[in-house]
């Protein structure tokens, strides 16, 4: 034990003695095992998060004939549990999104609304308490079940909880238990965090929705999934689900008309494995681009750090062979390096787990993956995550402790007593070949980011018809908040009054929606006229946003004709509407249309609801804008009064010079009006209504960033092995001096050979950047060509430059070699 101790204080006091190089390879280290650490668990999370189901093989679903979503009614899927033979149990969810009041936690929440079977369908238990149960569905029970994630980050992992009675959609209802691992529902785009029986889900503001679709076989949204039998196959399972449709078919045909699009499909149903997401091969391409991104910079981190040690140990060279010559083992000095590598390789794992913790809450944020669809994303460190950072951890330990030790100590003992070294190191080859392969990652990374930052920028180069980039935006659903459409008015007249009076705030206004990114309901529009049936010929079809006066100032839409909203456009007034440039021209051929008379019939009277349609006045016509989202012209919207139709999904819009600071004042002001009322989501213009390009900005940021490390981590490699290879070669620059070389011949001998390397490593980084480019032009952007000539100029320039920094030095020592000095031993 002795030795151990005496070999670790020594190891302590050599690194003590080098503090630069000990405090660069501690956060080097750090950096590559944090940052890969917590990419991984924002990935996994994100897009690979397992369902958490023991024996998925044997957990089947029932799937609509070429459909990948939940295509089942209610009442189909009892007749299903009724007469299938081919599952042990049967259970059914559908998506839910549901206001949650539990102690101090207020706030929207995705769910599903399930059968009494579903969790032992699954196979599940209970962390604490207990899941759902078949009585629960029979007796209608106010029960409800919580994610183990919900539990821990919302609930303070308290046991206690279990027991407690919470609001859901203003009603009551008991937490019975916590599910246990890491499940997150069946639907595995949108994770769920509470579970209730699907019998029991609130009625949304006196609509009978609820009720309805528990009876309307029209309304197919329920996801199906069953656990087979032993001895049954899925080929038999699907045969069986193909014969019950073909008779619920013959009992139940679908209405003719039900839907915008004509008649209901058939139910071709088969069963499948449905532990995939439906766009799963997509996702795992960028995924697996990400990771191997991350990959990338952790190896070059830890073979850098290697690089560097290697330059370390060339001042250590004449002491290793003095100790050899003296009887030291190689064992003994390869254990003496590797104390000192594992020390630096602990204390960087130390502060890398660190690192990623505060980087799993530095990504915890509201995500838009759709339109209306917020998710709260908290990366969970996870025991595959942490095991990731122990690999990541014992890589480093190999490729930076290993490695240099075994090289450093392979030299035969006269060749180290020698005077300065042998000629160029044979391996100097496998390092320059790392070196180019470093900066090619790097130049690849760089020009992914720069395509993403230019597409950002051509979408904010557009005139979208709104000004967003100075909004703030909040977004409610006083229906699934269980407050009536007469409270839910005062509540939004509060809020506009109190976010108004705060300093920076220009205007504030409400409406059931944006043109873009948060899409309002839809409806059909036609002259009053003109008949107008359920098809998809009669009819232009729309969207209706219900605003308050100050709407088109607030979100910066221009008026081209006639007047915009007052406060006299009351209930009790004539109903008038504001009509876009590109309703006008659809439905009358001319954007001159203020005095005449549409109706506007909403999309639910297609449904068979009793809503009758609507006679608007139009008063106003507005400038066009982007629908549905940034950069798509199409369906374009009208207006109509807020005070004249009510939506309970209102989205509220603060315009600022500073959306960030309003953002905060917007949160203040809904928390006075009231406290229990749960957001959709809240935010910036830019980060709410974005869509895809804000996941550009975040990829290319992510590059960009990546790209930077890989960069400053390459070019510290190639400063470490060019100072490595002039030390090595000592004695042969001091014979080419002393045969005549001149000093500016030695400087750009050892310059060249540093910047060969680099030069391979663009070339090769802007032909692999190119085959990236063109890969997301065919997935993802489409907008620009993945060739840009001024890109490709530009890029090579930090490159060269960092490069140049990194040879000047150990090129300026090569020619300061004296040769009296270099040859003394010869």
């Amino acid at each position: 034990m002795e030795p151990w101790l005496r070999d670790i204080r020594l190891a302590w006091r050599r690194l003590r003695l080098a503090p630069g190089f000990t405090c660069f390879a501690i956060a080097s280290l750090a950096v590559g095992i944090g940052v890969s650490s917590a990419i991984y668990a924002a990935v996994r999370t994100l897009f690979w998060m397992p369902m958490g189901i023991p024996a998925p093989e044997r957990t089947l679903s029932w799937t609509a004939a070429g459909r990948s979503t939940p295509s089942i009614s209610w009442p189909d899927f009892l007749d299903i549990r009724a007469q299938q033979s081919s599952f042990s149990s049967i259970g059914a969810a559908r998506r839910m999104v549901a206001a949650i009041s539990i102690g101090s936690t207020v706030e929207t929440v995705f769910g599903e609304s399930v059968s009494g079977e579903y969790f032992a369908t699954l196979g599940l238990a209970a962390r604490h308490g207990r899941l759902l149960q078949a009585q629960d569905e029979a007796d209608a029970a106010r029960v409800a079940v919580v994610s183990e994630s919900f539990w821990r980050s919302r609930l303070g992992a308290d046991p206690a909880a279990v027991g407690r009675l919470f609001t859901l959609g203003g009603e009551t209802f008991e937490l019975v238990g916590v599910v246990r691992g890491t499940f997150h529902g069946v639907h595995l785009m949108l994770p769920a965090s509470i579970w209730i029986p699907e019998v029991s889900v609130p009625d949304k503001a006196g609509t009978g929705w609820a009720a309805r679709q528990r009876r309307d076989r029209n309304l197919r949204s329920i996801a199906v999934w069953g656990r087979l039998k032993p001895g049954v196959t899925a080929a038999q399972a699907s045969a069986e689900a193909a014969v019950i449709g073909q008779r619920l078919d013959a009992a139940y045909p679908p209405s003719p008309g039900s839907t915008p699009y004509g008649a209901v499909p058939r139910r071709v149903w088969t069963v499948r494995d449905g532990t995939q997401a439906a766009e799963a091969d997509r996702i795992d391409v960028l995924g697996g681009a990400i990771l191997f991104a991350v990959a990338m910079v952790l190896l070059i981190a830890c073979t850098n750090l290697a690089n560097l040690s290697l330059a370390k140990g060339t001042s250590r060279m004449h002491e290793i062979a003095v100790r050899t010559a003296l009887g030291a083992s190689r064992g003994r000095l390869v254990r003496e390096h590797l104390l000192e590598s594992g020390l630096v390789t602990l204390a960087g794992g130390a502060l890398g787990l660190v690192l990623l913790v505060v980087l799993t809450r530095a990504f915890e944020t509201d995500l838009p993956i759709a339109q209306n669809v917020v998710i709260h994303f908290t990366p969970e460190i996870s025991g595959p995550v942490l095991l990731a950072s122990a690999v990541a951890t014992m890589l480093a330990l190999f490729v930076f402790g290993v490695w240099p030790a075994l090289q450093s100590t392979r030299d035969d003992v006269r060749g180290r007593l020698g005077a300065g070294g042998a000629a160029t190191p044979a391996r100097w080859r496998l390092h320059r070949t790392l070196v180019a392969w470093q900066v090619s990652g790097s130049v690849a990374m760089v020009l992914v980011a720069a395509m993403c930052v230019k597409v950002v920028s051509w979408a904010g180069s557009l005139d979208a018809g709104i000004d967003y980039r100075r909004l703030a935006l909040a977004q409610v659903d006083f229906a699934l908040n269980g407050r009536d459409p007469a409270r839910a008015r005062a509540i939004v007249d509060d809020i506009l009054a109190s976010v108004r009076a705060q300093p920076g705030v220009e205007r504030a206004a409400a409406s059931s929606g944006l043109p873009f990114g948060m899409m309002p309901p839809s409806v059909y529009i036609t002259p009053i006229e003109e008949p107008f049936t359920a098809t998809r010929d009669v009819g232009h079809y729309t969207y209706r946003i219900a605003a308050t006066p100050d709407v088109l100032a607030t979100l910066g839409m221009r008026l081209v004709r006639g007047r915009g909203f007052t406060d006299r456009d009351d209930a009790q007034a004539p109903r008038v509407a504001i009509v876009s440039e590109g309703v006008a021209r659809e439905v009358f051929n001319t954007i001159d249309v203020v005095g005449r008379t549409v109706m506007l019939h909403p999309w639910r009277r297609i449904l068979n609801d009793r809503i009758a349609p609507a006679v608007h006045t139009i008063v106003g016509v507005s400038a066009d804008t982007d629908t549905f989202r940034l950069t798509r012209r199409g369906n374009p919207p009208l207006f109509v009064p807020l005070a004249q139709h009510y939506d309970p999904g209102i989205a509220i819009s603060v315009r600022s010079a500073n959306p960030s600071a309003a953002v905060g004042a917007l949160r203040a002001a809904i928390r006075r009006v009231d406290p229990e009322l749960a957001l959709m989501a809240i935010g910036t213009g830019p980060r709410l209504l974005e869509g895809p390009f804000l996941l550009l900005r975040i990829v290319g940021g992510l590059a960009a960033a990546l790209g930077g490390v890989a960069l400053l981590l390459a070019m510290a490699g190639l400063y470490g092995v060019l100072a490595h290879v002039v030390a090595r070669r000592t004695r042969e620059i001091g014979i080419r001096i002393a045969i005549g070389a001149n000093r500016g011949a030695i400087f750009r001998l050892i310059l060249r050979d540093g910047f060969r390397p680099v030069l391979k490593g663009l070339v090769i980084g802007l032909v692999f950047g190119v085959l990236i480019r063109v890969a997301l032009k065919a997935t993802i952007v489409t907008t620009l060509s993945p060739i840009d000539p001024g890109l490709f100029v530009m890029v090579p320039v930090p490159f060269a430059l960092a490069a140049l920094l990194a040879c000047c030095v150990p090129a300026s020592r090569a020619a300061r070699v004296e040769p009296n000095v270099a040859l003394r031993d010869l």
